[in-house]
């Protein structure tokens, strides 16, 4: 993990201290007088510093958040078929995709009209699964 994040720093240090030089530079040119008292200096240079590694941390958060959520999202476009039961307020659905959720995991839920439109019925959480991960029981904590 540090590993990562130094070369994380070590592609982006450049562009990311060109950037904070200039926002600093506007901001002190148009509020502050650099002559007048020396210690100022010292400031701005820790301002800088701080800036600096402050957007990097955060461009490797953000990073890092958008590697998890793709390859979450292949989730997005699970066929589930309803069964049309309900079993101790679990509804019960059939998935025929090669893809298996598992305990306790989070889905939303459409269906798709004759138009060919998707329209949102809720959001489950997977309570049950049988049958070698054909049919899940979803309790629905949010309905439409």
């Amino acid at each position: 993990m540090i590993k990562s994040i130094v070369d994380y720093f070590k592609k982006h240090i450049f562009s990311v201290s060109i950037a904070t030089a200039g926002f600093l530079s506007s901001i002190v040119t148009l509020c502050i007088d650099i002559n007048s008292v020396l210690s100022i200096k010292w400031l701005i240079l820790v301002i800088f510093i701080s800036i600096v590694i402050i957007t990097l941390l955060v461009g490797y958060i953000h990073n890092c958040n958008q590697k998890y959520f793709l390859t979450y999202n292949m989730f997005e476009k699970l066929p589930l078929e309803d069964l049309k039961k309900e079993l101790q307020g679990c509804f019960l659905f059939k998935n025929n995709s090669p893809i298996k959720l598992s305990y306790e995991d989070i889905i939303k839920v459409y269906y798709i009209d004759e138009y060919d439109v998707e329209n949102f019925i809720g959001i489950g959480c997977v309570k049950h699964i049988q049958s070698d991960n054909i049919i899940y029981h979803i309790k629905f904590y949010w309905l439409n």
